[in-house]
């Protein structure tokens, strides 16, 4: 039996979450779960936020990385809104979770909501860091339920196409050759409204 979930991964900003991004414009669909995603902030000093993939107002800053310092990791973000998030979208057609990375190797909540997922029949599709050491990410990446796609320069354009024709029976979409051209958000754009605030 095929895996009902994906997981992309590959180096970083090769696209994975440009691809998931416009497979679930491409599907048309409203998903559950959350985004993390790193603003445009002075090197030195960056803050990880973590939000609703729905663009609501619930966010918060998860991680914070200074330069020359080991990452400040705030597991409770995870282990409180991150697993709100996806208990929640076990009543949404998709889960999204973009991304599962080493931040949240301390959010033993948060780490079991994700597995939960993974065990359940609502599809979930993902973003993976490859971390090139073993992790609590091998538990997702090795699940029978889960398959593992590795994006690349030369894939990661037809990425999107597979994706929808992946999903789209597990959806219920019929009309998958009609689905609009991706004109969806910007990366920024996924994030909930809160994140401008934290930053000025």
């Amino acid at each position: 039996m095929q895996p009902v979930h994906v997981l992309l991964t590959g180096a970083i900003r090769i696209g994975k979450s440009t691809a998931l991004r416009r497979a679930v414009s491409l599907l048309g669909t409203t998903p559950g779960g959350f985004v993390t995603w790193f603003p445009d902030q002075d090197a030195s000093y960056r803050q990880l936020l973590l939000g609703a993939v729905d663009g609501s107002d619930r966010g918060c800053v998860a991680a914070e990385t200074k330069a020359g310092n080991p990452p400040q990791c705030h597991h409770a973000a995870f282990d409180t809104l991150g697993a709100t998030l996806l208990r929640e979208a076990s009543e949404k057609p998709l889960i999204v979770m973009d991304e599962c990375g080493r931040f949240e190797a301390g959010a033993m909540a948060f780490q079991r909501e994700v597995l939960r997922c993974l065990e359940g029949d609502v599809p979930v599709l993902g973003v993976v860091r490859h971390l090139g050491q073993p992790s609590w990410l091998d538990s997702l990446t090795s699940h029978p339920n889960v398959e593992v796609v590795v994006v690349t320069q030369e894939n990661r354009d037809r990425i999107p196409q597979w994706l929808v024709r992946h999903f789209a029976p597990l959806l219920a979409v019929h009309d998958v050759e009609s689905a609009r051209t991706y004109s969806g958000p910007e990366s920024a754009d996924f994030l909930p409204s809160f994140a401008q605030n934290e930053l000025k």
